[in-house]
Formats: C-alpha cells, sequence, structure tokens
C-alpha cells in the first residue's frame, strides 16, 4: 500500500513537481556550464537536516499540551502513536514527493546565487543607486532615518529580518503538508519555484549587483558607508545581527566559497519576494494570518533597506515580478482546471 500510495502521492502532485524538477534541473545544467556541480551531497544534507528539524518542531509543539500538561509516563510512545495514525501515515506519505524536492532545490540554487560573478560580473550597483535617487531624491534608508534609526529599532528589524528564513523551512513544510487546501498548495509550489528560478537565478544574472552593505567592501563604492556606520553605531548598544552575517558573506565571497546560503546578490530581493509570496498564498487560507504576513511582508520590505542588504528598487522589482508570477500561474491553473484558484476563507 505504502508504493501504491506513493505514485499516487507523485500522480496527485505531478505538475507542480515538474515545474519544480524542470527549474532544478535547469539551475544544475546552468552550473554545469560553469563546471559546478549543483548537487552536492553534503549541502543536500544539510539542507534536509534543517527541514527535519523544523519537521520535529511542528510535532512538538502539536504535542505542547501533552509535553507540558498531561506528561504521560511513556512521552515519546504516546506522541509517536498520536501521530502515527492511518491518516497522518497518508499526509506523511503524500508529502514525501514535495519535501525531497525542497531538499534538494535549495542547496542548487544556493550554488547558482554563489556563482552569479561567473555569468555576469557585479556590474548593475550605480545604476540602482540611481534609480533610488531618482525615485526619492535621495538614498532610500535616509528617508527612514528620522523615524527608525534608534538602536532597539534598528535591533528588532534586524532579528525578524532573519526570521525570513522560516517561511524557506517552516514554510516549506507547511505548504508540503496542508492537503485540504490543494488549489492554493499547487498554485503556491509552482509560484514558488519559479521565483527562485526566474527571480533569484535568471534576473539576479542579468542584473548582477551586491547591494548597498557590500558597495564599498567588494566594489569600492563608498556611498553606503554612512549607513554602515549608523548600523555599527547602534550595535555598541544593541546587537544588530545582521553586521556579523554580512561580514561572513563578504567572507565568502573574497575566497570563492560556496555553499547552502551563501553567494550574494542584491537585485531583485528574494526576501521581499518569498515575504510577498507567503502573504499571497497564505492570504487564500485565513484572514487573520493574511494580515499577520502581510505586515511581515512590510516590516521585510523596509528592513531589506535599513539592514543595507538591498537598494529600494530590489524590492520594487521582485515584488512587481512575484505578483505576476502568482497571477500567472492562478490564471494557467485556473484554465487547465477550469474553476477558480483559492478563495479566502475566515480564520
Amino acid at each position: 500500500m505504502g508504493k501504491n500510495k506513493l505514485l499516487e502521492a507523485f500522480a496527485a502532485d505531478k505538475r507542480m513537481l515538474m515545474v519544480g524538477s524542470i527549474c532544478t534541473l535547469l539551475l544544475v545544467a546552468l552550473l554545469a556550464s560553469q563546471g559546478i556541480n549543483g548537487l552536492k551531497p553534503s549541502s543536500i544534507a544539510l539542507n534536509g537536516l534543517m527541514y527535519l528539524v523544523m519537521l520535529m518542531f511542528f510535532i512538538v509543539w502539536r504535542n505542547i499540551r501533552l509535553i507540558v500538561i498531561e506528561r504521560p509516563d511513556q512521552l515519546f510512545l504516546t506522541i509517536w502513536q498520536r501521530e502515527m495514525t492511518q491518516e497522518g501515515k497518508e499526509r506523511v506519505v503524500r508529502a514525501i514527493p514535495t519535501v525531497v524536492l525542497l531538499f534538494t532545490f535549495m542547496p542548487v540554487f544556493s550554488a547558482m546565487k554563489s556563482a552569479i560573478p561567473l555569468f555576469n560580473e557585479f556590474q548593475w550597483d550605480q545604476t540602482f543607486i540611481e534609480w533610488d535617487r531618482a525615485l526619492f531624491g535621495m538614498d532610500a534608508w535616509q528617508l527612514l532615518y528620522p523615524i527608525l534609526f534608534y538602536p532597539i529599532t534598528l535591533a528588532a528589524i534586524a532579528f525578524l529580518y532573519h526570521l525570513w528564513i522560516f517561511l524557506i523551512y517552516a514554510g516549506g513544510l507547511y505548504f508540503a503538508f496542508k492537503l485540504d487546501q490543494p488549489e492554493v498548495r499547487e498554485r503556491y509550489f509552482i509560484s514558488y519555484f519559479s521565483i527562485w528560478t526566474i527571480i533569484g537565478g535568471l534576473m539576479a544574472i542579468y542584473f548582477s549587483s551586491v547591494g548597498p552593505c557590500f558597495a564599498y567592501p567588494l566594489l569600492g563604492i563608498p556611498d553606503f558607508e554612512p549607513l554602515m556606520e549608523k548600523l555599527r553605531s547602534a550595535n555598541n548598544h544593541i546587537p544588530i545581527m545582521v553586521l556579523d552575517v554580512q561580514a561572513e558573506l563578504v567572507r565568502w565571497q573574497l575566497h570563492g566559497e560556496n555553499g547552502l546560503g551563501r553567494g550574494i546578490t542584491a537585485m531583485p530581493s528574494m526576501h521581499v519576494s518569498l515575504a510577498l509570496l507567503f502573504f499571497l498564498a497564505v492570504r487564500q487560507i485565513s484572514t487573520k494570518a493574511g494580515l499577520v504576513f502581510g505586515l511581515f511582508f512590510l516590516i521585510i520590505c523596509v528592513g531589506s533597506i535599513v539592514t543595507g542588504y538591498h537598494y529600494a528598487v530590489d524590492g520594487i522589482v521582485a515584488a512587481a515580478a512575484t505578483y505576476i508570477i502568482w497571477v500567472a500561474v492562478g490564471v494557467a491553473l485556473k484554465f487547465k482546471s477550469g474553476v477558480s484558484v483559492g478563495n479566502v476563507q475566515p480564520a
């Protein structure tokens, strides 16, 4: 029965699995053209471990009342029996193909991100600086300076900005197991693999750029040193966690190191893109959750600027491209199925 259920899972999710596989193979082929192996077992294993850790966190969260209040004598056996119902096992089997694809895809994308300078040297930063100044009359961070540049505010924004990674791991698992919303689930994953490949891959290669915080150490452009000085000054009062990460990314870039989570690219902003995608998908399921993740999307937009990772135009372009992909996928699925995709339901 397990084998039959697994085949049924592949058949049920064939469209989104096909799109995800095509996107993965496209990135692998691009990397191979530069002599790079995008399918490193160590990176795939590390990525898989992060998903498994997140899955364990979900299981603990689901059983928190049991753990804290009921405290049975055989805790792990009781949790196992509660989780391994027939319905639960069928959900796991159904999610396996999608989760395995997620295990593989992100390490390939990370290798692609690290290899961007091999395809196109960083050359767009000065253009994006000028675009921002043409739109706002100054660097975008300067508009936000009077209201946000306090140590506690910057520390909070930096913390929330890095929580974005949970959209990859927790968000991926959430939709992999969200079998009661098949239309939204399929639309999410087709859009997910498409935005990473088109926006984070192809567009990032063409618009090869490093962003404000890396402009000086990597390109010798000093325009954003005042921003970085203000972040470093705030860090003297309360840790601004992006600074250590940025320093490590510079070190990896200068030494040509690649791997999961490494590589530098500014345009378009994948932080903004994925935050918007998650908002667009979640609001189809819950109005209240949509409001929460809509606020998170706005924080990511602001955070991408004040942390120095992005020019404002990086987020604007990313948001526009993400929305176009989301709408296009919805239209395509509607055309294929003949029904509307994802209606908003109250939480």
